[in-house]
């Protein structure tokens, strides 16, 4: 194939709108094609782990030209479900998912099969892959450098103060010299500080015990260089939520630095601290505008001091996630922040959204089940359909600290009270509700049952809790409990005037301080 016919008319893409229009970004097609057909050429010969190394070394936006990106995706994808990228499996994906019509469209003599099929000949040794690589890996920094510069010249045309310039500067040189961008080795004393054998874990002194903040728990939900995902349906008061727990965790730390991305008005945002008597000195709110987001966070961590804590409310309006279902947008999105909080100890509190179809454990979250997997923590906010002020969280956690799931009370002058498990709340409530109909009159279950308000529990659950009143000494009981003699309860007169309480029985309410 000649040089002619393996180059490609480089598609529209976001290095346009950086550069001047008469210039063409930084690329190698050739090198680009070689790197593709080496894969192949490793997968055809059963030479499958250099194959997962040049994959993984790899990524989409290392290609320039639009077509090796879906070649490349496609490549990735089956790599990841497990199976071996070859050619014909390659070029059936991409058929599959209307990939392989958009190479050359309506050219039949340089069809998209036909073009993948060719990229066999692109490469004359596998042993060369290392240096083609180098070349694509090159070209890719300077796109990205191309790109983080047009940011650099947005912020400085539009405001941004010179401190966060410098830092977004600094974040540049950051990601060039990342491995991210480079297939060379990391220099040996990375390699030392980012590695250790199993001797030298075990020889290494104990951590000392993880620092949580009183966030919606005593431990286990946020603390420094803790990133959370906390997701809820509209209207479910997820906000609210989080800034009263921020409220009870400020009291406890007043020095915690917090940076709160919002997308609510300022109009509102004063209603709230006015409502609640909020008194945030160490916090600051930066509102949704026209600065992209690697700008957003250039200004946050600007300086020698990140804050402590960051909220970002919602994760989609500020991360600027197209497609909300690839994983790919999310994790370079986040990765940022999981920086901050790895390298800097600052706290993360993303505020997103649930999926209404639902779904099983820890894919209720709407979007790219990457997000729930790059985070430390994921809970799900809904509200008790029992009561108006309470919520109930489910968690998902990668620490033992972290409770499952537990029901926690809004009360009227800010405060949140934990009610306990979900499970013990709603029995107290049942007990509740069946001690509010006993009266001195013996009753059958089932006469229970008829004087219940909606939503009546089962014929099952109620015997239950008649049983438990009965066994706790809170109701008596009459009958043999067979078809001609059904047992029968009561209240006993000594409880009459101790069981009016509108809250849960024997639920502890813990006060957050």
């Amino acid at each position: 194939m000649s040089g002619a016919e393996i180059r490609l008319k480089p598609t529209a893409g976001p290095h346009a709108k950086v550069l001047p229009a008469a210039t063409v970004p930084p690329h190698n097609a050739e090198a680009e094609q070689a790197v593709l057909g080496c894969v192949f050429l490793f997968v055809h010969r059963g030479e499958f782990e250099p194959a997962t190394e040049l994959i993984t070394k790899l990524r989409a936006e290392d290609f320039y030209l639009e077509p090796h990106r879906l070649i490349y995706r496609a490549m990735r994808a089956l790599h990841d479900s497990g199976k071996q990228p070859d050619l014909i499996s390659t070029t059936d994906l991409m058929r599959d998912c209307g990939d392989l019509d958009k190479i050359y469209p309506g050219d039949l003599e340089r069809a998209g099969a036909v073009y993948v099929t060719q990229l066999l000949d692109s490469t004359f040794s596998a042993a060369t892959w290392p240096q083609h690589l180098k070349i694509v890996k090159r070209d890719a920094v300077k796109r990205h450098l191309a790109d983080l510069g047009g940011t650099l010249l947005y912020g400085s045309r539009n405001g941004t103060d010179a401190e966060a310039l410098v830092a977004l500067s600094r974040r540049m040189l950051d990601e060039v010299e990342s491995d991210s961008f480079s297939s060379s080795p990391l220099r040996e004393a990375e390699k030392k500080k980012n590695r250790a054998t199993a001797n030298e874990l075990l020889a290494a002194p104990s951590e000392t015990a993880r620092p949580w903040w009183p966030f919606l728990q005593r431990e286990g939900v946020l603390g420094p260089g803790v990133v959370v995902l906390c997701s809820g349906y509209a209207k479910s008061g997820k906000t609210t939520t989080m800034t009263l727990a921020l409220d009870a965790t400020l009291r406890a730390h007043p020095d915690l630095r917090v940076v709160w991305c919002t997308e609510e008005p300022r109009s509102l945002w004063r209603t709230r601290l006015l409502r609640w008597h909020l008194h945030w000195p160490t916090v600051t709110f930066a509102f949704l505008g026209g600065m992209p987001w690697s700008a957003v966070i250039a200004d946050i961590s600007a300086g020698d001091q990140a804050p402590g804590l960051i909220v970002v409310d919602t994760a989609r309006a500020f991360m600027q996630v197209e497609d909300e279902n690839d994983a790919g947008q999310w994790l370079a999105a986040i990765r940022p922040l999981l920086s901050l909080a790895r390298q800097r100890n600052v706290g993360v509190l993303l505020l997103h959204r649930l999926r209404q179809s639902g779904g099983g454990d820890g894919v209720r979250h709407a979007g790219s089940h990457g997000l729930v997997a790059a985070v430390d923590v994921a809970l799900e906010l809904r509200r008790d359909p029992q009561a108006l002020t309470r919520r109930v969280i489910r968690a998902l956690s990668r620490f033992p600290e972290t409770p499952q799931a537990w029901v926690f009370e809004l009360r009227d002058d800010g405060a949140i009270a934990l009610l306990g498990d979900p499970a013990q709340v709603t029995r107290a409530d049942l007990l509740t509700r069946l001690e509010g109909v006993l009266d001195d009159v013996p009753r059958t279950g089932a006469e229970v049952i008829a004087e219940l308000d909606e939503p009546k529990p089962s014929t099952g659950t109620v015997y239950a809790g008649l049983k438990e009143l009965h066994r706790q000494a809170r109701a008596g009981r009459s009958g043999r409990g067979t078809r001609g003699d059904p047992y029968r309860f009561w209240k006993k007169q000594e409880f009459e005037n101790t069981s009016s309480s509108s809250t849960p029985v024997r639920v502890e309410e813990k006060k957050l301080l």
